[in-house]
């Protein structure tokens, strides 16, 4: 059998002996047991059996059972046992089998496979029981755990809480491990300890609570007390006893802190009840204290707060004084400021040294309030004493300069008084009233002196303004200048009179000397002025016997002409100024008219040859000129050409035929021709505007003689108002045209200062022939005017008319008027203007009547 069993059939491989065996129990048969199973097909069919088959047929049967067994672990000692009898009977029967003692082997196998019945069901048992026993061990450890999360907030960290919840959930995650790796001869053996540390949790729970709890209730009576430890330990102490009680707190405070930290409630409440007592201690002193600062502070405040009043009363300040009141308000301040801290001993200490420092400066103050009255009642009597003097002086005019200087004096020291005494500074009161009174007394003596002084020199002085005034009554003219001297004489002595009056002494002193300097000029300027007046008469009685010589000569050239109206214009002047103030005007006109005097005298003496030189030369140099220089000449040179070709008389021959060239090329001064055009219009609306002009127009030849001449006076009229000349007479007459058919419209007589109009009808056939003829003879009366002023010096070189006029002037000298029947008759200067005065004038009246502008 050993040898069927162990070797295979003759020719084979040996690999078919395994035949239905799969290779991990083969290899775990040889590597466990040490023996090769026997592949079936190598046993023979219907054979004995023998014990090797027996037992390879059990062992091949048995295998998986035996391999499972053998890993299976143990969970418990019975399963460790079962396991060391199978591990042992497999031994045994592995040597059984080798020795080929199969019935000792089958046994071993029996054996083994009890024992593998037992490890099996023994671990299964394990296996299936274990959630159950896990949830058993689990339940009450949750509710430990859970009571331990809601305690762990406040548990201390690594406490007895936390290491006991640590060892539990240890426990737990290694028993949960040992049965996941299917150890659970570990996990079961856990679950005791398990236990015990879930009892262990619980206790510490337990514990932590009720420690929590404790806590709670001390930082509870902490909290209620916190604000008065605080209060108490912060301040400064208000007593010696507040200052212990304090320390006491601090040091228990310290415990209380130490023993909490700890969490020793018990030790940490006792501190905290010695420190409410220690605080109490300290609360009620600083109670105490800051009653007794508010009984202080009051009447320190009032008694400082008294004083500025009583200093500002007082005229100057009180030595010490300031310094204790500085020291009360700054012991004030430090005691409010200790308050504020809280620091009410100090507090009360400097309200102390406030109401000292008050004190003191109470007492400066009575002595000071005494002295004041003393001298305010020694001022007043003497202010009473002198008051009447002192007002009576202020009210004086100083007299000199040294009541000047007493005056300001008193002014001052018055002022000063009034001041020091409103300041309540009676001494200075007092001294500025001494020097008051002495200042008035020097006042009040200065000016008795100058009143004295003045009644002395002012009789004197109107003993010689009365003489001075009589003269003015006794003189027919005097000088403005001169009676100016005795006004101000008499302004003076009116100012030394209101200045007497107005007790103003010094002034009536000082205008005594105006008053005798005016006095004296006025003699002086009187006597002046007599001596000037009697010297020009003297002059111009000389002037007009010479004048009536020298005008009296021959007719003069125009260089004569021009000098004579120079004297003439010179004279009038003089005339003017004769009896006119001043007297030294009209004296200085006679140096004038004396110069021009002597011109015309000069000149006026012309010896016969002479005048005849003077027309030849003034003949031959026309002749030479050629008519366009001829033309050039200008008004002026026309002029003084007529008076040098007349300087012999009426002239002849080849002077009258340069006479009338003149006359012939003569056109009026341009200026003064624009002049005459702008009277013409305003003369011809004039006329136009009078009220009959357009009935007399239109109505002429049914119109009496005296309506005619009404009419034509207004025309007249109108014209001499606008030439700015005195309105001459109109007369009229009747005459018709003479043998040779003359006719005469009319003239102007410079003579009579009159104009005489023909009314016969030949010479005034209608209404603009009349008024051409007024206007005509009209133009020459101003033409006479002006003439005249030239004469008499108001035209002279300069004036817009001076040219024409002298042209006039030289047209009406004798021999320079030509009236000969020819054409130079009308182009003569005087003719000119006139003729032209008359066409055009009356031609614009008719014009503005027929509304043609």
């Amino acid at each position: 059998m050993s040898d069927q069993a162990t070797t295979p059939p003759e020719g084979g491989t040996g690999t078919g002996w395994q035949a239905g065996i799969s290779p991990a129990k083969l290899e775990w048969t040889r590597r466990v047991l040490g023996i090769d199973p026997p592949v079936r097909s190598n046993i023979r069919i219907g054979a004995q059996r023998d014990p090797e088959t027996a037992f390879n047929r059990a062992l091949q049967g048995s295998l998986d059972g035996l391999q499972a067994a053998r890993g299976t672990p143990a969970v418990d000692a019975a399963t460790e046992q079962a396991k060391a009898l199978l591990e042992n009977a497999l031994g045994r029967m592995a040597q059984a089998a080798k020795a080929k003692d199969f019935t000792t082997a089958a046994a071993a196998l029996e054996e083994a496979r009890t024992a593998a019945a037992t490890v099996q069901e023994g671990f299964a048992t394990a296996r299936d029981g274990w959630p159950a026993a896990l949830e058993k061990a689990a339940a009450p450890l949750e509710e430990a755990l859970g009571l331990a999360a809601e305690l762990r907030a406040e548990a201390p960290l690594d406490g007895p809480l936390d290491i006991a919840r640590v060892k539990a959930e240890g426990l737990r995650e290694a028993a949960e491990k040992a049965a996941a790796t299917e150890d659970f001869r570990t996990a079961y053996a856990t679950l005791p300890e398990l236990a015990e540390a879930t009892i262990a949790l619980e206790e510490a729970a337990r514990a932590e609570a009720r420690l929590q709890d404790a806590g709670g209730l001390f930082r509870a009576r902490l909290g209620k007390a916190m604000d008065r430890l605080e209060t108490a330990g912060q301040g400064a102490p208000a007593s010696d006893e507040a200052e212990t009680a304090q320390g006491v707190l601090a040091e228990q405070r310290a415990r209380m802190v130490q023993a909490a930290k700890a969490r020793d409630y018990a030790a940490a409440g006792e501190a905290l009840d010695l420190c409410e007592a220690a605080a109490t201690t300290v609360l009620e002193a600083l109670e105490a204290a800051i009653g007794r600062f508010r009984e202080a502070f009051a009447p320190a405040q009032r008694a400082l707060d008294a004083l500025p009043a009583r200093v500002e009363a007082l005229p100057r300040p009180v030595p010490g004084v300031a310094e204790a009141m500085a020291e009360a308000e700054r012991q004030l301040l430090a005691a409010d400021k200790a308050s504020d801290e809280g620091d009410y001993r100090a507090a009360l200490a400097a309200c102390a040294a406030c109401q000292r420092a008050a004190e003191q400066a109470a007492g400066l103050l009575d002595a000071a309030e005494k002295a004041l009255a003393e001298a305010r009642a020694k001022y007043e009597e003497k202010a009473k004493a002198i008051q009447a003097s002192l007002d009576a002086a202020k009210n004086l005019k100083p007299a000199s300069e040294a009541a000047d200087t007493a005056m300001a004096e008193l002014l001052r020291a018055m002022q000063a008084m009034e001041a020091a005494a409103g300041e309540r500074r009676y001494e200075d009161a007092l001294k500025a009233a001494g020097e008051a009174e002495a200042a008035a007394k020097i006042v009040t003596a200065e000016r008795d002196k100058a009143k004295q002084a003045f009644e002395t020199a002012f009789a004197l002085s109107t003993q010689a303004y009365a003489a001075a005034t009589g003269k003015h009554g006794t003189t027919p003219a005097i000088d403005k200048a001169v009676l100016a001297l005795l006004k101000q004489a008499e302004e003076a002595k009116a100012a030394a009179e209101k200045a007497r009056d107005a007790g103003d002494w010094r002034a009536a002193n000082a205008a005594i000397t105006p008053l005798d300097e005016a006095v004296k000029a006025f003699e002086t300027a009187y006597a002046e002025e007599r001596r000037i007046r009697d010297e020009t008469a003297q002059k111009i009685a000389d002037f007009e016997q010479r004048w009536g010589t020298a005008s009296g000569l021959a007719a003069l050239g125009g260089a004569q002409v021009k000098a004579q109206n120079a004297y003439l214009a010179a004279k009038k002047k003089l005339d003017a100024l004769r009896d006119k103030d001043p007297a030294s005007a009209a004296a200085a006109a006679c140096s004038t008219v004396e110069a021009a005097l002597g011109r015309v005298e000069g000149m006026a003496a012309l010896t016969p040859q002479q005048k005849t030189e003077l027309v030849t030369a003034a003949t031959d140099r026309l002749k030479t000129l050629s008519d366009t220089d001829f033309d050039k000449q200008t008004t002026e040179e026309r002029a003084t050409a007529v008076y040098d070709l007349i300087a012999d008389g009426e002239p002849t021959g080849e002077a009258l035929a340069q006479l009338k060239r003149l006359y012939d090329r003569s056109k009026n001064d341009p200026e003064f021709v624009e002049q005459r055009k702008e009277q013409r219009k305003k003369i011809a609306t004039k006329v136009a505007a009078l009220p009959d002009a357009e009935d007399m127009r239109d109505n002429w030849d049914t119109k009496s003689p005296d309506e005619r001449k009404a009419f034509l006076g207004k025309v007249l009229k109108a014209q001499a108002e606008e030439l700015g000349i005195p309105e001459v007479p109109l007369d009229t007459f009747s005459q018709p045209r003479d043998g040779g058919g003359s006719l005469l419209f009319g003239s102007y007589d410079p003579g009579l200062k009159r104009i005489n109009l023909n009314t016969h009808p030949d010479a005034m056939p209608d209404f603009r022939e009349a008024v051409n003829t007024v206007l005509h003879e009209n133009t020459h009366a101003q033409q006479d005017v002006l003439v005249q002023k030239l004469l008499d010096g108001e035209i002279g070189p300069g004036d817009p008319n001076y040219n024409q006029v002298l042209y006039f002037a030289a047209n009406f000298a004798p021999g320079a008027y030509v009236n000969d029947g020819t054409a130079t008759y009308d182009l003569q200067p005087i003719e000119a203007d006139a003729w032209r005065e008359g066409n055009e004038g009356s031609q614009a009246v008719l014009d503005i009547l027929d509304g043609i502008t």
